[in-house]
């Protein structure tokens, strides 16, 4: 009798990939079967319908789980107890028996693999083939978040121009992220918006699996001449949990283009130039330079005079192509006497832009004056064009630091240039010719000066506050051809004085028990700055032994208690380590030492009924005291200052008047004295008005004359 036996071949090599592969053979034997050996088999669950070898369903594997773990125990058995030997056919890239187990998989949420058994005594005596024992399990994996996003291209450049409309998507940028499920999912932010106001927004969101978008929105007008490149840093993070949501960031670079919106622009404003009369047709007179408003695409200017306003027919303006540069010539000869304001010409300039082909590409031109002063000869001094200069410096103000407040613009109208320079130096005060100088202190024709920091040693606000002097300007080929100008320089304080206390230390004394708000002492701290910069305020910054129960009074530095203190203190004395701040940028400080005493209460019981009710009223009293005595000290050292200056005063005008009248007497005696000495006196005795009055006796050896009066004022 034939018996059909069906067989199912499994096979792996993994070098081709090939997983399992089932053929389904018929094998007719002939013959009878002998008894052979059993083939191994898994374990069945309890209860399981369909039959199961293992119970996993429930189980969920990290895709991060470490090589080696073990992830799932099965078990099987021989009927003959041969040794079994485990394997793995399908889905050996994941796992294995032999603890080299790899469970990463990026793309899928489970992987099947099919364990096999084999207990080396399952080859038949007519078929080459071993006889396996098979079972499918599945490995469900859970996915981890362990990829971070990727900016796609970055960094990224964005060429924008300036009169791109508000609202306008600029840039897009995509953000990939290889997890799967949320995790790819992404938010994308600008870190530093802050820095450029509200001139952009951003839109993110995901639009496909693993992929983020953001736009990048334009949301006020941009500007070249203000600002020709953004850096926007770019921040994405994802939606990730397990374990953490991962960022990445990018940078996006904003290059503003420029277009033609802007005007042309004169550089080194104002113009002013000086020419002497008499000079030939086509003289040049100064350069003129403009340059167009859109530096990025710049174009050519051509320069024009604006004719009919005064004497702007004098003078005609060449445009020099390879330069961009503008000649003022002189049209005609000039006469001084023939201009009417002053010998100064004032006409307006004109840049406009144009193309290679010399015509304007806009309607926008630019103006500007032009000063010309028309030289005479040398018969007038420099001039300045104030009366006075006012200003003002910091002091400790660094060398060669300008008085930007002060120009000085000095002029000299003659007609050569021999005959119209001159010097500029300050006069009138040693001092300020050692703290200052004037820059330049030659020109020509005219200047605009300026004055500098020669000595910041002399800038010191706390020893002198301003200077006053002269700036003296003189013709250098003519004498006696100078003019001055009156020049206050204010110095400004600066808090470079830090507050100083008047003591090196402090000590005052309270007894133990005393209510809170006793004052105890007075610090008081001086600042030689002015203004916000000498105000202090007080602070305590220590207390040894630590208590909180001092205080100090922020304006005034009295010293009190904030706490009673306790009768029971191991201590009696602290010791208080007090700040003076002042108010100034940057703020100064100094500290002291307050030794406070604490005075036992039984021991003053006696002198309690002599005493105050409290420490306070003491300390307040003393002080108000002391105060009245030096109040009365001053007022009386200044009342005798008073009298002595009003005696003194007196007292030299008695003398003179007296010396007056003196020499008036005198004239009135008569030259004519008898032998016997008599003198004679040619005038009436002065009348006596007043009580304040002094005799004055002629006498000589033998007798006394008449005495003469003299009223002394």
């Amino acid at each position: 009798m034939a018996k059909e036996l069906a067989v199912e071949m499994s096979s792996w090599n993994p070098g081709l990939g090939t997983k399992k592969c089932s053929v389904q053979e018929k094998l007719y034997f002939r013959g009878r079967f002998v008894s052979a050996n059993s083939p191994p088999s898994f374990e069945e669950i309890p209860g399981s319908r369909p039959t199961k070898y293992y119970d996993m369903d429930r189980e969920r594997f990290r895709e991060d789980i470490n090589l080696g773990s073990i992830i799932y125990t099965l078990i099987a058995s021989d009927p003959e107890d041969d040794c079994i030997t485990f394997g793995v056919q399908d889905g050996s890239e994941y796992f294995d028996v032999s603890n080299h187990n790899c469970t990463h998989a990026e793309t899928s949420t489970s992987v099947s693999a099919t364990w096999t058994l084999d207990d080396g005594h399952n080859e038949p005596p007519m078929v080459n083939m071993f006889v396996k024992k098979e079972t499918d399990i599945t490995v469900y994996i859970v996915n981890v978040n362990d990829n971070s996003p990727i900016f796609v291209g970055a960094p990224y450049l964005a060429d924008v121009f300036e009169d791109t409309s508000e609202g306008t998507v600029i840039y897009s940028v995509i953000v990939f992220d290889n997890d799967v499920g949320s995790s790819g999912g992404c938010t994308i932010t600008i870190t530093n918006l802050d820095d450029y106001g509200d001139m952009f927004y951003i839109d993110s969101s995901v639009v496909e699996d693993k992929t983020s978008l953001a736009e990048i929105y334009l949301t006020e007008t941009l500007d070249f001449e203000s600002l020709r490149v953004y850096t926007l840093n770019l921040f994405a993070v994802d939606f990730g949990t397990d374990p953490g949501p991962l960022n990445s960031s990018a940078t996006l670079y904003v290059n503003v283009k420029d277009v033609q919106d802007m005007p042309p622009k004169f550089i080194g404003l104002p113009y002013y130039a000086d020419v002497p009369e008499n000079q030939p047709v086509n003289t040049s007179v100064m350069e003129v330079f403009a340059v167009d408003g859109d530096e990025g695409v710049p174009q050519h200017i051509r320069y024009g005079i604006v004719y009919g306003q005064n004497e702007a027919d004098l003078f005609w303006v060449e445009t020099i192509d390879n330069s961009g540069k503008g000649i003022i010539y002189t049209s005609v000869p000039l006469d001084r006497e023939a201009v009417e304001i002053g010998g100064i010409v004032t006409f307006n300039l004109t840049a406009t832009e144009v193309d290679h082909y010399n015509q304007p590409l806009s309607d926008i031109t630019t103006f500007t004056g032009v000063n010309i002063l028309v030289l005479d000869e040398n018969d007038r001094s420099p001039y300045f064009d104030q009366s006075y200069y006012n200003g003002s410096i910091q002091e400790n103000s660094q060398i060669d630091r300008i008085i930007h407040n002060i120009v000085l613009i000095v002029k000299d109208t003659d007609s050569t240039r021999q005959m119209a320079s001159f010097k500029l130096e300050i006069i009138n005060n040693h001092m300020a010719s050692e703290a200052f100088y004037v820059r330049p202190d030659r020109a020509l024709f005219s200047t605009h000066a300026v004055i500098e920091v020669r000595n910041p040693d002399y800038l010191d606000f706390e020893s002198v506050q301003q200077f006053n002097f002269q700036v003296l300007a003189y013709d250098l080929s003519v004498e006696n051809l100078s003019s001055t100008v009156d020049v206050t320089i204010h110095v400004m304080d600066m808090n470079d004085n830090p507050p100083n206390f008047t003591q090196d230390e402090y000590r005052g004394a309270v007894y133990e028990n005393s209510p809170a708000g006793t004052s105890i002492l007075q610090i008081s701290a001086t600042d030689m700055d002015s203004g916000v910069n000498a105000e202090i305020v007080y602070s305590i910054t220590d207390v040894v032994p630590l208590t909180g129960s001092f205080m100090v009074n922020r304006s005034t530095g009295v010293i009190g208690l904030k706490d009673t203190l306790d009768s029971e203190t191991s201590t009696d004395e602290f010791t208080l380590t007090v700040m003076a701040k002042d108010k100034g940028y940057p703020p100064l400080a100094t500290t002291t030492l307050c030794i406070i005493y604490v005075l036992d209460i039984d021991a003053a019981t006696e002198s309690e009924t002599i005493m105050p009710n409290d420490a306070r009223t003491v300390d307040e009293s003393t002080e108000h005291t002391v105060f009245i005595i030096v109040i009365v000290i001053v007022c009386s050292v200044l009342v005798l200052a008073v009298v002595v200056i009003a005696v003194l005063l007196i007292y030299i005008r008695r003398q003179l008047y007296l010396n007056k009248n003196l020499s008036q007497l005198s004239q009135q005696i008569s030259a004519t004295v008898t032998h016997n000495d008599e003198v004679t006196l040619q005038e009436t005795q002065p009348k006596v008005d007043n009580d304040n009055y002094a005799m004055i006796c002629v006498t000589d050896e033998e007798s006394t004359y008449q005495g003469l009066y003299a009223n002394i004022y």
